[in-house]
């Protein structure tokens, strides 16, 4: 896990290095990011084979470095919709095919806790 650490922190440094981010805060959120998800990222990618640093970066752009509403309110770091266990939230979305205003409101599946997807 430690490995997989500083290679998320490389990645994190590249990023902020090409997009001219350098707030100090940004990467105290990244870290805190990599450090509350590493654990279930790393037990889900070995139990389902998967790169466990793509599962970290999609979550991390998908959720906005886990700040999004849909993170916060869901755990869901992914954008998954549906329902988990008979239970969901409503969040407005921004998607392909949706009204004139590129806006829908429809479930979406969230997690009791981050632990939950592995």
């Amino acid at each position: 896990m430690k490995v997989f650490k500083q290679l998320m922190m490389t990645v994190i440094a590249a990023v902020a290095l090409l997009s001219g981010l350098s707030a100090t805060a940004q990467a105290d959120t990244h870290t805190d990011f990599i450090s509350r998800l590493s654990r279930p990222v790393m037990q889900a990618s070995k139990k389902y084979h998967l790169y466990g640093s793509v599962m970290m970066a999609q979550a991390a752009l998908e959720s906005d470095w886990g700040t999004s509403e849909l993170a916060a309110q869901a755990n869901n770091y992914f954008g998954v919709k549906g329902d988990y266990e008979g239970q969901s939230v409503t969040l407005p979305t921004s998607e392909e095919g949706s009204n004139a205003d590129g806006r829908y409101r429809g479930p979406v599946q969230g997690l009791p806790n981050v632990g939950s997807f592995n």
